[in-house]
């Protein structure tokens, strides 16, 4: 907990309609928080399992 990473939960399908909202939202919320330029240099797959605790199941480095 020393230091915060960025995560996303993801969840199904949002109508286009609901974007301009979550956009409006998320950006208010979070773009005081992050740095300019953000790099993202890994993605990571994550499962929950029956006791609700996330796991990594792969890393996924970005290349150039």
């Amino acid at each position: 907990m020393k230091e915060f990473r960025f995560h996303i939960t993801l969840t199904g399908p949002r109508p286009k309609s609901d974007l301009p909202a979550l956009h409006a939202t998320l950006s208010a919320h979070l773009s005081p928080l992050l740095p300019r330029p953000f790099p993202v240099d890994a993605l990571s797959l994550m499962g929950e399992d029956r006791q609700d605790r996330f796991h990594l199941l792969h890393r996924h480095t970005l290349t150039a």
